[in-house]
């Protein structure tokens, strides 16, 4: 074998090593990214819940329908849209994930919040577009549309 020759075999090797090294960083990659997807998934939830807990008995009567003061039905609007936007979020990740397993369960929500005192969010699933249809029409089932 000529050194031409070698030079061409291991340049071949040398090349083929990288392709392989260039696929285990991406899929590392890809990997990292999910992971970081789903954490603000996840502190987005916790952030909800936080708020859930710091007005239970405001969103308790709110459920109830009980007469609401200017103030408290601000808040209720507020919890409402970070509700829709969690539900409506984890949708997205869920889809972009193929995360089948928790489809019913964000179904379940949205039609939770259409049958509670989020029934006026509907336009926030409205304009998420047609990946986020399935949700609107678990909404308005729950709001009873």
């Amino acid at each position: 074998m000529n050194f031409d020759r070698i030079m061409q075999i291991l340049g071949g090797l040398a090349l083929l090593i990288s392709l392989v090294f260039i696929a285990y960083e991406l899929r590392i990659s890809n990997r990292l990214a999910e992971m970081e997807a789903l954490n603000r998934g996840y502190e987005g939830s916790s952030i909800i819940r936080s708020e859930m807990l710091t007005y239970a008995d405001l969103w308790v009567k709110a459920v109830d329908g009980s007469p609401l003061s200017d103030i408290e039905e601000e808040r209720i609007r507020l919890l409402c849209g970070g509700l829709v936007s969690n539900v409506n979020n984890n949708w997205a990740q869920d889809i972009l994930g193929n995360v089948t397993n928790k489809v019913s369960l964000r179904l379940s929500s949205a039609e939770s919040l259409g049958a509670g005192p989020c029934s006026l969010s509907r336009q926030s699933f409205v304009m998420r577009g047609e990946a986020h249809i399935p949700l609107l029409e678990a909404f308005d089932r729950g709001a009873g549309n």
